[in-house]
């Protein structure tokens, strides 16, 4: 089996999630900003978000 796929969303350098409180927002906006100078960080950051998108479908499917 073949298969391709192609992205269009564009990468941000740090996001400031305040939903696991304000401490662990600022440690993670600044981890993210000294992140953001690695070669690799966008596409970790990509990757990332495919492989959460791709749990949240294999849970579904499995009905968790």
């Amino acid at each position: 089996m073949v298969a391709e796929y192609a992205e269009n969303e564009v990468g941000r350098k740090y996001v400031i999630d305040t939903s696991q409180g304000v401490p662990n927002a600022v440690t993670t906006g600044v981890d993210d900003y000294v992140d953001s100078f690695s070669t690799w960080a966008y596409a970790r950051q990509a990757f990332d978000g495919w492989a959460a998108g791709f749990r949240k479908w294999l849970d579904g499917v499995h009905g968790r």
